[in-house]
């Protein structure tokens, strides 16, 4: 497999280094990845039974491109205010996940005690009380 998107790689960079230069280099190696992350994924489909969650997968890809499209969409100028936007993206997305109800009780409750167990969550949020 690896061989196999190496050869990918090599073909796609003969065909597109020539024209678009350093970014066809760049393009071309994400293929032959995405060629090799999808060969590997068929191959060990057929070795190991794993059931994937489908939906949530969907839901995952889909919740992520949200805050890499507005990241493409708008730049703002300035490098406070493109800091400060660049944060905000970062926290978009577990506040998608959650806000889409990805994670279900089992998974906050595991991520709340993470959180809570290293100070990082004030004690109102765990639902501890005085």
């Amino acid at each position: 497999v690896t061989l196999t998107a190496a050869a990918v790689n090599l073909v796609l960079n003969l065909i597109f280094i020539p024209r678009y230069g350093g970014v066809g280099a760049a393009y071309t190696t994400l293929a032959a990845y995405l060629f090799m992350a999808f060969a590997l994924f068929v191959i060990s489909r057929k070795l190991f039974h794993i059931s994937y969650e489908v939906s949530r997968v969907l839901k995952i890809i889909f919740i992520a491109f949200i805050p890499a499209v507005m990241n493409i969409l708008y730049v703002p100028q300035g490098i406070v205010l493109r800091e400060f936007y660049n944060i905000f993206l970062v926290l978009l997305f577990p506040a998608l996940t959650l806000l889409a109800g990805f994670m279900s009780a089992d998974e906050k409750t595991a991520l709340y005690t993470f959180l809570g167990s290293r100070g990082l969550l004030s004690r109102t949020v765990r639902g501890d009380r005085d």
